[in-house]
């Protein structure tokens, strides 16, 4: 029942931002936030800078650990690989193909979850243009089978206006072994443009029947080996994970939206209290105001994988 409750509330909401005069008032209060947090954005360094220009103009930009400079990266690298063996007997969910590593083990190594409190966080705030809300990390295996469906079509994310994604590969990706895949902005837009105001999953030949066959030339396939860095604004460009051929993909994904996202019921937590609490004992205020913006009463009781 509460279940059911849940969707026709969030079909409501949904409804209700299609009106013109609510949209605007939306719009207007954003643009305002915008301009009041320009001001307060700290300088970047050169790298990072180059990679917010890159994802302001394509919508995603394909670094490394190595380019991050990241402290103790291999570490982490390995941490991660290993953790990434319980996906091996790891239920599959429901839609087919992926596996989740248990959010208890995660939540055992903090230096992972930490990570995206560290190097990505000014890069990821210089994009979203706000205040960031940390909504954690999860480890998935994507198998290597025939299921093409859900996040293996087009589809942008609904959280927020803008909203990205940071993924790091545990192994080597190549095109034949699940590589993550988006469209440029400007394609975006002509094929949001052309989908009017569809939300969901969309074929190859959905998203070229709302722009034009050669939409598909554009596309971004993001390969390398284990370390491989990718973000990406999944709130404004379609993406998908190509479906692995050969052998199967694993990797880190950390999410991040606004501390105003637009649709916050749909933004769930990965991460129980307490094993936030346990993960971030001795991060600075600045860390913590963005792993704990939301009510204590949003977050999950039990691991959620």
């Amino acid at each position: 029942m509460i279940d059911q409750l849940t969707k026709i509330r969030n079909r409501v909401l949904r409804q209700a931002f299609q009106f013109p005069l609510l949209r605007t008032r939306a719009d207007r209060r954003y643009e305002a936030d915008l301009g009041q947090h320009r001001a307060l954005l700290s300088p970047l360094n050169s790298v990072s800078s180059c990679l917010v220009a890159q994802i302001d103009e394509m919508g995603g930009v394909v670094t490394s650990l190595e380019e991050l400079a990241v402290p103790g990266a291999q570490s982490i690298l390995t941490a991660a690989q290993e953790v990434a063996k319980s996906t091996l007997t790891a239920p599959v969910n429901t839609i087919g193909f992926v596996a989740h590593a248990p959010t208890h083990l995660l939540a055992s190594v903090p230096e992972i979850y930490r990570w995206g409190l560290e190097a990505p966080l000014a890069i990821v705030e210089h994009a979203l243009g706000l205040p960031v809300a940390y909504h954690g990390v999860y480890l998935r295996r994507d198998l290597a089978n025939t299921v093409v469906r859900n996040s293996r079509l087009w589809h942008r994310d609904t959280e927020d206006r803008r909203m990205i994604k940071v993924i790091v590969y545990l192994k080597d990706v190549d095109d034949e072994t699940g590589a993550f895949q988006f469209l440029p902005r400007s394609a975006s837009t002509r094929v949001a443009g052309g989908l009017g105001k569809q939300i969901g999953f969309f074929s190859d030949e959905q998203v070229c029947h709302a722009s034009s066959p050669e939409i598909l030339d554009q596309i971004q396939t993001c390969t390398g080996p284990a370390g491989t860095v990718i973000i990406v604004d999944v709130g404004s460009v379609y993406h998908r994970g190509k479906r692995p051929e050969r052998e199967d993909r694993l990797a880190l994904f950390y999410d991040y939206t606004s501390r105003k996202p637009l649709y916050p019921f749909y933004c769930k937590p990965a991460f129980t209290q307490e094993q936030e609490q346990a993960m971030t004992a001795g991060i600075s205020e600045a860390q913590r105001s963005c792993v704990f913006w939301r009510p204590e009463r949003s977050r999950p009781k039990a691991d959620i994988f």
